[in-house]
C-alpha cells in the first residue's frame, strides 16, 4: 500500500457515491491521466472490499477473453488537508451508459440495446465464474472505454462471494436482508427481501434493458413518504406486473429473456450462452450482423 501517493495530482471530480467520490487525476510517475477512486471516511473499509474483488476478478485482456473492467493501477492511502483517505487508481474510463443515453437524447436502437445485453451478459457471466456477484447492476455502472467501442463493469464496491470455496457449496438461503442495490433495478426477490444469487443479477440486467428501450420503468416517480413505503410500492409493481406488459415496445426476445431469469431458483446455474444466443437471433431476425457497431460509432462515420 501507497502511503502519501504523491505523484498523483488531482484534476477535477467527476462524480460521487455513497462511500466516496472520483476525481481525474493525473500520474506524474508514469506521465498518464487516471481515476481515482477516494473514499470520504478515514476508518472507512468499503473501499479495500472493492480493491479487493477486482484483484480477484480481473481478467487478462486478449483477443478470446477482452477485459470486463477497467485496469486497477493501485491502492493506497493519499494525503488530502490532514487526513489520510483510502485511494483507488484505475484506468481512466468515457462516459456511463446512463450519461450516453441522456447524451442521445434518451433513445438508443434495437441493435445498439441488443448489444449492450450480450456484452453485459458476457461480462455477469466471467464475474460469477469467479464466484462473485455485482448487486447493483444498473446504467451508471457500465462504463464506455475512452474509444466508446467498448463496455467495461464497474463498481465492485456492493459484490459479495455467491459460492463457500471452503466447503465447495453456495451460500445459503435467507429472506430477511435489507435491499441491497438500487431498487429500480433490484429483481422481485431482492426486493421481497431475499439473498441475492446469480439469477438476481440478470434479472437486474433486464430491467436495465426495458428501460433503455421504454426510457422509464413503470414503477418510476412512485410517490411516498418514507423510502421502505416506496420500496414496497415498488414491489408491489415489479411483483404484480405482467411480463409481457413489460416488455411492450421491446422485442419478444426480451419476453423470452424475463421469463427465463424470472424462473431460475436460487442456486441455479444460469444459461448465460442461451440468452446471448437469444439476443444474436434477435439481431440477426431485424436484420443486423455480429459486427454491427454501437450506434453512436455509427454516426462518426
Amino acid at each position: 500500500m501507497t502511503i502519501g501517493m504523491k505523484h498523483l495530482k488531482l484534476i477535477r471530480k467527476v462524480g460521487k457515491g455513497a462511500f466516496g467520490s472520483i476525481f481525474i487525476a493525473k500520474d506524474v510517475k508514469n506521465n498518464r491521466r487516471v481515476a481515482c477512486k477516494i473514499e470520504t471516511k478515514v476508518t472507512s473499509r468499503q473501499l479495500l472490499h472493492e480493491y479487493n474483488i477486482y484483484i480477484l476478478v480481473q481478467t487478462t485482456d486478449n483477443e478470446r477473453n477482452p477485459a470486463i473492467m477497467p485496469k486497477i493501477y493501485e491502492f493506497g492511502r493519499i494525503q488530502i488537508n490532514n487526513d489520510f483517505l483510502n485511494c483507488m487508481v484505475m484506468e481512466l474510463l468515457g462516459v456511463s451508459l446512463e450519461k450516453k443515453f441522456n447524451n442521445l437524447k434518451r433513445r438508443f436502437s434495437d441493435a445498439t440495446i441488443l448489444m449492450i445485453g450480450i456484452r453485459c451478459i458476457e461480462q455477469i457471466k466471467m464475474l460469477h465464474s469467479r464466484n462473485f456477484l455485482h448487486r447493483d447492476i444498473k446504467p451508471e455502472n457500465f462504463m464506455l472505454n475512452r474509444n466508446e467501442d467498448s463496455i467495461y463493469i464497474i463498481d465492485l464496491g456492493l459484490g459479495k462471494k455467491f459460492w463457500d470455496s471452503l466447503h465447495n457449496r453456495h451460500i445459503s438461503f435467507r429472506n430477511d436482508k435489507n435491499l441491497t442495490g438500487t431498487a429500480r433495478y433490484a429483481s422481485v426477490n431482492t426486493a421481497a427481501g431475499c439473498e441475492q444469487g446469480r439469477r438476481d443479477d440478470l434479472e437486474s440486467l433486464g430491467y436495465m434493458l426495458i428501460y433503455f428501450w421504454k426510457g422509464r420503468l413503470p414503477w418510476q416517480g412512485i410517490k411516498a413518504e418514507t423510502r421502505k413505503e416506496k420500496y414496497e410500492k415498488i414491489f408491489k409493481i415489479k411483483s404484480e406486473i405482467k411480463i409481457k406488459e413489460l416488455c411492450e415496445e421491446c422485442p419478444n426476445e426480451m419476453v423470452k429473456y424475463m421469463e427465463a431469469v424470472r424462473m431460475l431458483k436460487f442456486t441455479d446455474y444460469p444459461n448465460y450462452d442461451g440468452y446471448i444466443r437469444l439476443f444474436k437471433e434477435a439481431l440477426k431476425r431485424m436484420g443486423f450482423e455480429d459486427h454491427t457497431k454501437y450506434e453512436w460509432l455509427e454516426e462518426e462515420k
